[in-house]
């Protein structure tokens, strides 16, 4: 006479059942996920596409992403600026406008150029 099978099998039962039954959650979570494949050339937006899609369908991004991404975001606006600076230097456009009130009361104008690179950015 066999004792304790009945014990084994009643466990085995309730342990598949278990697993069937994480399995099936499984399934609902992932039937609602959605999954992109965002294929281009470098530099095409990709990632920006990516994080609007954050953006606008989650929660947004944590405090943490947020702080990681201040300074690259930083970078790129003294970058961005840098350019446009060069551009109206090689193109003799001038930044400021002596007819307009407002630039009148603007500091006086300094070489923006000549202030090394955006290492002291990083």
């Amino acid at each position: 006479m066999c004792f304790g099978s009945r014990d084994k099998g009643d466990r085995g039962l309730a342990r598949s059942r278990d697993i069937d039954k994480q399995l099936r959650q499984d399934e609902k979570r992932l039937s609602k996920e959605v999954k992109l494949l965002l294929l281009g050339a470098g530099e095409s937006g990709k990632s920006t596409v990516l994080k609007q899609m954050k953006l606008i369908y989650s929660q947004g991004f944590s405090k943490n992403e947020k702080l990681e991404w201040k300074p690259v975001i930083f970078s790129n606006i003294v970058q961005s600026f840098k350019v446009i600076a060069e551009a109206m230097n090689e193109h003799d456009l001038q930044f400021d406008n002596p007819d307009n009130e407002a630039s009148q009361v603007l500091p006086p104008r300094y070489d923006c150029l000549s202030y090394g690179s955006d290492e002291n950015f990083e």
